[in-house]
């Protein structure tokens, strides 16, 4: 269903932009060892938790196969916030070393985020994800 155009005429874009991490600093002086991980994403502050992001960067870096010891019995909220620590993992590597794959890499998470917002099945969204991420390492 699309919207009526009296609707959209009344609409408008707005862009956000990442916050420097000197004001997410000034702002949450109490979660520096946080911020680093949020690449400029305030709402990522009080989310994020550097071991999760530390587990996922050492998991994507295994064979694919290996990957799905993460995904046991994730309910969907888990999975939602387990996809963010994830994305922060892979932005931290396409930081260090940007690359095409790091760019698909985000896509592929996008696509999962996608699927969990509708009735698709955790486990089988995770496990797709998980295998095909890196596809190869």
């Amino acid at each position: 269903a699309t919207l009526p155009a009296t609707i959209i005429s009344r609409c408008s874009i707005v862009q956000f932009h990442p916050v420097s991490d000197a004001e997410l600093l000034a702002a949450w002086p109490e979660d520096s060892e946080r911020i680093p991980f949020c690449h400029g994403r305030p709402g990522l502050v009080k989310k994020l938790r550097p071991e999760d992001i530390t587990r996922w960067t050492k998991l994507i870096q295994l064979a694919p196969v290996r990957r799905l010891t993460a995904i046991a019995e994730m309910k969907r909220d888990q999975a939602i916030q387990q996809l963010e620590h994830l994305e922060t993992a892979v932005y931290r590597q396409a930081h260090e070393q940007p690359s095409q794959i790091a760019l698909q890499a985000l896509r592929r998470i996008a696509g999962a985020r996608q699927s969990l917002s509708t009735n698709a099945q955790v486990k089988l969204v995770m496990t797709n994800l998980l295998l095909n991420i890196y596809p190869s390492v």
